[in-house]
């Protein structure tokens, strides 16, 4: 089984790196768009066109199924990318929003839940029509940020965990504040630095790969 992966940056490492542990036997193929980086600053279409180029370049690796690790490129594209190749099998990755639905993510009250996303995330439609359909008691609160990603990627680079707490102190210690009960993580490069998040906010924090690993699992016709 061949699977093609592909996102702006490294954030879909967190993917492929679950995906190998419970299917160590498959081909992943992982494309990075780092001229283009990141696809969160970027207007819709411009996603779109670097999706359709990413989706072209694994068709023609003959990879059997597409996933668009990326949130961002999901909430924007996927359903474009469905309709132009109607053939092709492909997994998302949306915002984690039916998590406040979960037994045991529940919280106390409104707002106690927050979905750290990208800017362009948090304005999609898409992600509005999440919202409306898995929380009608306004129990999530939405948290857009610019440049979490960029210090995703700059970390990747160096590995400098001193400087990345630092960095993430000046971004996200104001959360500590919130009194949030729970902490989703609505970009796969967030999944990257989870334990840095947390040791930060001091919030648990909601990461998804295993639900999309499961998902593709299941797509590919492997047990989980």
């Amino acid at each position: 089984m061949r699977i093609g992966i592909f996102d702006s940056g490294n954030g879909g490492l967190v993917i492929s790196r679950a995906l190998k542990k419970k299917y160590p036997f498959c081909q992943i193929i992982y494309r990075q768009d780092p001229v283009f980086f990141p696809y969160g600053e970027k207007d819709k279409e411009q996603i779109f066109q670097r999706c359709l180029w990413q989706t072209k370049m694994l068709l023609r690796a003959q990879v059997n199924v597409i996933v668009v690790a990326c949130n961002t490129a999901t909430v924007t594209s996927l359903n474009r990318l469905r309709r132009q190749f109607s053939s092709v099998p492909f997994v998302g990755v949306e915002p984690f929003v039916k998590a406040v639905n979960l037994p045991q993510y529940r919280v106390s009250a409104p707002n106690k839940m927050g979905l750290l996303v990208t800017s362009r995330t948090a304005e999609s439609s898409q992600l509005k029509n999440l919202l409306d359909k898995w929380d009608c008691h306004k129990r999530l609160r939405i948290l857009p940020h610019p440049k979490l990603a960029g210090l995703v990627e700059e970390y990747c680079k160096h590995k400098n965990r001193f400087l990345l707490l630092s960095k993430l102190k000046t971004e996200l210690s104001w959360l500590s504040k919130e009194r949030l009960q729970y902490l989703i993580l609505g970009c796969t490069h967030y999944g990257l630095i989870k334990d840095e998040i947390e040791q930060v906010t001091g919030i648990p924090c909601i990461d998804n790969t295993p639900h999309i690993v499961k998902q593709i699992l299941k797509l590919t016709g492997e047990r989980t």
